[in-house]
C-alpha cells in the first residue's frame, strides 16, 4: 500500500512539473499545522474537528508551484447528539499532487490558489464494523503567503478536501466524508 502511495505521488509530481524545467526552477519544502473539520454527510451529517500535521516537497517557477504533500488526520469520533458514546471512529491519512498558482501583489505578500489529487487512506470504525482502505481524494481552496526572508515565507490557507466515500459493509449505504482545512505553515526554499 505504502509503496502505491509513494509511486500516485510522483507520478503526479512528475505530470505537474512538464514545463518547468529551466534556470529559475527552485525547489522547497513545507511543515504544515492546522484544524480539519471532517464531516460525515450520509449517516450522521456531524463533524469533528482533528489536528492535521503535513509536511510537502515541491519545485516552483515563477507564480507556479508543485508538491507532493503527505497529511494525517488523528483520530476522530463522531457522536449523536443525544449519546455521549462514539458511534464512528475515523483516521485517514493522505498523500497528494498539488498546484498553485502565486498572484503577486508585492514583493513581501503573495496570495494564491490551489487544487489538488491523491489518495486518502482511511481507517473507519462503527460498533461491530471495521473498515480499512483507500480512496481517490481533491482539493481545492486559496491562501496567502508572506516572504519573512529570501528563502522563508510564512503561509495560512483553507482548503475543501473530498475524502471519498466508505462502504462499511456489503449492501450497507455509504459513508461520505470531506472536510474543511484551515492551516499555518512555513514555507522553505533551496
Amino acid at each position: 500500500m505504502q509503496k502505491s502511495l509513494l509511486f500516485v505521488s510522483f507520478f503526479s509530481l512528475c505530470l505537474a512539473l512538464p514545463n518547468m524545467a529551466d534556470a529559475r526552477m527552485r525547489g522547497y519544502f513545507t511543515v504544515r499545522g492546522g484544524l480539519s473539520d471532517v464531516r460525515e454527510t450520509t449517516y450522521l451529517d456531524t463533524n469533528e474537528a482533528v489536528f492535521v500535521p503535513s509536511g510537502a516537497v515541491g519545485l516552483y517557477n515563477g507564480p507556479l508551484r508543485a508538491e507532493v504533500e503527505y497529511a494525517y488526520l488523528s483520530s476522530g469520533d463522531f457522536e449523536k447528539t443525544d449519546s455521549d458514546k462514539p458511534i464512528l471512529k475515523t483516521k485517514f491519512s493522505r498523500v497528494m499532487g498539488n498546484g498553485y498558482i502565486d498572484l503577486k501583489v508585492s514583493p513581501y505578500i503573495q496570495p494564491y490558489i490551489g487544487a489538488g489529487a491523491g489518495v486518502v487512506h482511511y481507517n473507519v470504525e462503527h460498533d461491530e464494523f471495521k473498515k480499512t482502505g483507500s480512496n481517490f481524494a481533491w482539493s481545492a481552496g486559496g491562501g496567502v503567503g508572506f516572504r519573512l526572508t529570501r528563502n522563508l515565507t510564512a503561509d495560512a490557507g483553507i482548503r475543501y478536501i473530498d475524502l471519498g466515500k466508505v462502504e462499511l459493509k456489503e449492501g450497507a449505504e455509504e459513508l461520505s466524508f470531506d472536510t474543511v482545512e484551515t492551516y499555518a505553515g512555513l514555507r522553505f526554499l533551496f
